[in-house]
């Protein structure tokens, strides 16, 4: 690939088809063809069936998976760490990271509704991702056209190659360590809806009252979530504790516990350093949020495979040091500690102890 130019919905980092007919492999499938110009312009008309839209459904997938993928690269995730490419220059790799694994994408899947996967081998073997239709709604909604649900499953790839390294395949696969992969994909989608002029525990989009759901296009305007996000404890109790509670003991609920706290992060960093609403094109800006996101990158390359709260916690507060100096430890300490991971607390088979306390400096 490379310089490889294709006409279709395919290039070095994606491979994007409609997948309704489950019997036919990607590699048979009719893709989108763009016209001379390269232009791939077709009908979209959201209040018919998502059946008469495929091949907008597939474009709006290929260009959200090469946006993902720039963003990506520019935070970390480079072929030395493992991304998914087709092939790789000498320029880019020169940590010899393995060719061959542009990620394949599904959309209008036939094989499921209201859901989205992605499936991580280690590097070199293509990752799958499969969007569905939601029939929560009249017509049923396309999953490839709410971008958080994008955003959510890519970022499954990119911690799932990041800790334990390329190699491994399996290191969030399992118990706490799965469900915080889903509370990174939350709050990296999280972050891809963030605007100028949002304002901390009220950004959604120009209705300030309405904190940020998950997957509420395609599920009729209901987060699929136990719980919005949120700064506000009133909207959102959920605290390090909950991790006992045997209402939260599947992945998603043990997610929206992590990425409560992770936003409860955010928001501190955002308070502090102003908020970056064009993060993709600056990665390097000093704005809270793009700190915030190297940051968490930087962690997860750090933090062992199948980590729980406390060590990714750890690792965060390695990464800041690495990255900015420890400029933003009390911010990470702050979040935590409001939501009950403060120095003193504990996690083991036998229960979690909550803790409120921060270090000294941080008081």
């Amino acid at each position: 690939m490379g310089d490889q130019r294709f006409s279709d919905t395919q290039g070095n980092y994606v491979v994007v088809q409609s997948h309704r007919d489950v019997s036919i492999d990607w590699k048979q499938a009719q893709r989108p063809q763009g016209d001379d110009q390269g232009q791939f312009d077709f009908p979209l008309d959201l209040s018919s069936d998502p059946s008469s839209y495929s091949d907008a459904s597939a474009t709006q997938a290929f260009y959200l998976g090469n946006l993902f993928s720039g963003f990506a690269k520019a935070y970390g995730f480079d072929a030395a760490s493992g991304n998914f490419q087709g092939t790789h220059t000498a320029e880019d790799n020169a940590g010899n990271g393995v060719a061959g694994d542009r990620v394949i994408i599904y959309v209008q899947d036939g094989k499921g509704f209201n859901n989205a996967n992605f499936a991580t081998p280690a590097d070199g073997q293509s990752p799958v991702m499969k969007m569905y239709i939601w029939n929560k709604t009249k017509p049923s909604r396309d999953g490839a056209f709410e971008t958080p649900i994008f955003v959510h499953e890519f970022t499954h790839g990119v911690t799932s190659r990041l800790t334990g390294g390329r190699a491994a395949s399996n290191c969030l696969t399992q118990g706490v360590a799965a469900g915080m992969g889903e509370g990174w994909s939350d709050i990296i989608a999280l972050n891809w809806r963030l605007r100028a002029g949002d304002e901390n525990g009220r950004n959604a989009h120009g209705q300030p009252d309405r904190p940020l759901g998950i997957g509420t296009y395609g599920n009729g305007g209901n987060t699929v979530r136990p719980y919005i996000y949120t700064t506000n404890v009133d909207q959102n109790p959920l605290q390090f504790g909950h991790l006992s509670d045997a209402r939260f003991k599947t992945v998603h609920n043990i997610g929206t516990i992590w990425t409560t706290m992770l936003y409860e992060i955010l928001w501190n960093y955002i308070a502090q350093h102003g908020l970056e609403p064009d993060f993709i094109r600056n990665p390097t800006s000093t704005k809270g949020n793009t700190m915030f996101m190297r940051m968490l990158f930087a962690s997860w390359k750090l933090q062992p495979c199948s980590p729980d709260f406390l060590q990714a916690r750890s690792a965060m507060l390695q990464a800041d040091k690495r990255l900015h100096q420890e400029q933003n430890k009390c911010l990470i300490w702050r979040g935590f500690a409001k939501r009950g991971m403060g120095e003193d607390a504990t996690y083991s088979s036998s229960g979690v102890v909550e803790s409120d306390k921060v270090p000294s400096d941080c008081e």
